[in-house]
């Protein structure tokens, strides 16, 4: 079983389906819930019958939910344990950042600021409060993951108002 906590569009599900694992995804904003589940409903329309033999077994669920719910999401839907944590969490601070990046995603079209709620770690107050945030989160996670599982979190470090902040390392500390 393959955990994203931050699903986004469901690119972890793809990928689970695509290599027949279970694969489960929380998203807090619908409109990308919504894509997510489109997309793999697109891939299983696509199976053939028979085409993985008896490993078509996988299943996807994709869960418009608040990530910081955990425990009560996992009761709710009576879920496994987990193997495999891996995800990319909305950055907090950084989204907000002006700049090239903002430029760039203004050009193309995609989100500026992915919600104004206030569940959304991109709106976090300040970096310290986006760390405590998401920190509180994988805590909550870990007593979901199987002995011997594995977490994988994709962050990167970045610039905010000349200081360099070290999300990964202060991540780990954390954690």
């Amino acid at each position: 079983v393959i955990f994203d906590p931050f699903l986004g569009t469901g690119s972890t599900l793809v990928a689970c389906h695509n290599s027949k694992r279970n694969g489960i995804g929380i998203e807090l904003q619908k409109k990308y819930a919504d894509i997510a589940q489109f997309r793999i409903k697109e891939l299983e329309s696509q199976l053939k019958l028979g085409e993985y033999g008896a490993k078509l077994n996988c299943k996807q669920l994709v869960i418009n939910n608040n990530s910081s719910k955990i425990s009560k999401i996992w009761n709710d839907f009576s879920l496994p344990m987990i193997d495999l944590v891996i995800t990319s969490p909305p950055y907090g601070p950084m989204l907000n950042k002006k700049g090239l990046v903002t430029k760039e995603r203004e050009q193309k079209g995609l989100d500026l600021k992915y919600s104004e709620d206030e569940n959304d770690l991109g709106n976090a107050k300040n970096y310290d409060d986006f760390l405590k945030k998401l920190t509180k989160i994988f805590i909550e996670i870990k007593h979901k993951v199987k002995d011997n599982g594995y977490l994988v979190v994709i962050l990167q470090n970045y610039m905010e108002k000349g200081d360099y902040k070290m999300l990964a390392w202060d991540f780990a500390r954390e954690m």
